[in-house]
C-alpha cells in the first residue's frame, strides 16, 4: 500500500511540475516575442504553436506553405515534444521497490537449553512439573523461549528491529509398542514378564482410556507408558501388541468385597525413546515470538513395534538424559480417588469392611504430568480424570472412547518435556 501510494504521488508531481513548466516556459516566449520587433506573421505563427504539441506540428507544416518563422515554430515543437517525452518516461525514472535488508550484527540472549556442565540432579522436578501443565494457561504469563517441543533462545536486548536467530532445541519422542509382553495376574502383586522372564511389576489394572506413565526404569532416556484407548490402525498391527488384563468390579455399590463382576481391559505398553536436536530458530527481535527455522522433530505417522527383549538391561547412564525419568517419576498426585478395581481395593483391605475405606487403599493415582499428557492429547475432561468408575453402571463398560495415533502421542511427549525443560530455567 505504501508503495502504490508513492509512486502514485510521484506521478502527480510530474503531471503538475510539467504542467508549471510549460506555462511560465509560455508565458516567457510570448514576452520575449512582444518585446521585440518583429512581423505579425511571426508572432501570430509561434504563439499558435505554444497551444499545445498538435498545434505545434500543424503550424510546423504550414511553414511548408507560408516561410514566417520556421526556427520559432521548431523551437516550440521541440520543446513541447521533449516535455511529453517526459511526462511519459517520468514513472520509470525513480520507482519504489520494498527490499530485506540483512545485518549480522550480536545481541545477548537468554540460554533456553542448558549446557552440558548443568547438573540436573539439582533441579526441584516435583516443583516444576507441578508449574509445568500452567504454561500457557495463565492469562499474563508470557512463554517466550517455548514453542510446542522447541525450546529456543531469548534475545535480552529487545531495543531492535526485524528477526533475529538464535539457538534452539527440538525434543523427539520416538514411540512404539511393545510385543512379545505377558500380564500375570496370578502373581502378588501382578507383572508383566518378557518370554525371558524378565519381570516388571504391575501394581494396578488401569482405567479404559488412560495415558499413564509407567514408572519403570528401562534407560535414562525412555519413558513407557500404559496406555488403554484404542489405538490407531491396530488391525496392521503385530500380534501381541495388546495384553488383556482383568477388570474386577463390584456389581452394585457398597456391595461386599466378594460380590464381585469381571470384564476384560485390553490394555497397550507404549516406549518412548527421547532424544534431542541442536538447531535454530528465527524469532521476532522485539516480542521473542517464534517465527520459523527451526521446526519440530519428525513424528511417525504408523505405529512400530519394539520387542520387550530389548527394553531389558538398557539402564546404563546417559549424559545428561536423568532428568527425563526423574521429572516424571516426581510429580505430585492428582487428589482424586486412585485408579483400582475391586479385587485389588479387597486385597489392600487388611480387614476393612467399606466399600469407601476399601478404594483408599489401592490401585494407582495419576500425576500431574499423566493429566498434562492426556490434555496435550485433546481428551475430555471425564476421559482424563473419571469420576464415574466407581458406579458398576459405568465401571462395567471397559470399550475405549478415545483412538490415540503415534504423531499424537509423539508430540504430546516432546510439549511436555519441553515445558518441563523451560519451566526448569525460567
Amino acid at each position: 500500500m505504501l508503495t502504490t501510494a508513492l509512486s502514485a504521488s510521484l506521478q502527480a508531481f510530474y503531471t503538475l511540475y510539467t504542467a508549471l513548466l510549460v506555462y511560465l516556459a509560455q508565458r516567457v516566449a510570448l514576452s520575449r516575442r512582444l518585446s521585440q520587433r518583429q512581423l505579425l506573421t511571426t508572432i501570430h505563427d509561434v504563439t499558435g504553436a505554444w497551444g499545445g504539441l498538435g498545434a505545434a506540428l500543424d503550424g510546423l507544416w504550414q511553414q511548408t506553405k507560408v516561410v514566417a518563422s520556421p526556427l520559432g515554430v521548431l523551437s516550440v515543437t521541440a520543446y513541447l515534444l521533449n516535455i511529453s517525452v517526459l511526462h511519459i518516461a517520468s514513472s520509470s525514472i525513480i520507482q519504489f521497490q520494498t527490499f530485506n535488508n540483512t545485518l549480522t550484527a550480536s545481541a545477548p540472549t537468554a540460554v533456553g537449553w542448558p549446557n552440558s556442565s548443568v547438573n540436573y540432579t539439582g533441579f526441584d522436578w516435583a516443583t516444576i512439573s507441578s508449574l509445568a501443565p500452567s504454561v500457557g494457561n495463565l492469562s499474563g504469563l508470557g512463554h517466550a523461549g517455548l514453542a510446542n517441543g522447541i525450546v529456543y533462545d531469548v534475545l535480552l536486548d529487545n531495543t531492535g528491529i526485524g528477526n533475529i536467530t538464535v539457538n534452539a532445541t527440538s525434543i523427539n519422542a520416538d514411540c512404539a509398542l511393545v510385543t512379545g509382553l505377558i500380564y500375570d495376574p496370578t502373581a502378588r502383586p501382578g507383572q508383566f514378564r518378557t518370554q525371558n522372564n524378565y519381570i516388571f511389576p504391575s501394581t494396578f489394572v488401569p482405567w479404559k482410556d488412560q495415558v499413564l506413565c509407567y514408572n519403570v526404569l528401562t534407560a535414562w532416556n525412555v519413558l513407557n507408558f500404559y496406555v488403554t484407548t484404542a489405538i490407531e490402525g491396530s488391525a496392521a498391527l503385530p500380534d501381541r501388541t495388546t495384553i488383556p488384563m482383568n477388570w474386577t468390579y463390584y456389581a452394585s455399590p457398597g456391595d461386599s468385597p466378594t460380590n464381585v463382576s469381571f470384564a476384560t481391559i485390553d490394555m497397550s505398553w507404549v516406549t518412548c525413546n527421547i532424544s534431542h536436536l541442536r538447531t535454530s530458530a528465527i524469532v521476532d527481535a522485539q516480542s521473542n515470538t517464534f517465527l520459523s527455522g527451526a521446526s519440530e522433530a519428525p513424528v511417525s505417522s504408523t505405529w512400530t513395534s519394539a520387542s520387550s527383549e530389548s527394553m531389558v538391561d538398557l539402564t546404563q547412564e546417559a549424559a545428561n538424559e536423568t532428568w527425563i525419568w526423574a521429572s516424571f517419576g516426581s510429580a505430585p498426585l492428582i487428589d482424586l480417588d486412585p485408579i483400582c478395581s475391586a479385587s485389588e481395593a479387597r486385597e489392600a483391605s487388611e480387614g476393612y469392611n467399606t466399600y469407601s475405606s476399601l478404594l483408599g487403599r489401592c490401585g494407582y493415582q495419576p500425576n500431574m504430568l499423566d493429566v498434562y499428557l492426556m490434555q496435550l492429547l485433546g481428551m475430555n475432561a471425564s476421559q482424563v480424570t473419571p469420576s464415574l468408575f466407581n458406579d458398576p453402571a459405568y465401571s462395567s463398560n471397559t470399550t475405549p472412547s478415545f483412538t490415540l495415533s503415534v504423531d499424537q502421542m509423539e508430540m504430546a511427549v516432546s510439549r511436555v518435556l519441553a515445558a518441563m525443560v523451560w519451566t526448569g530455567l525460567s
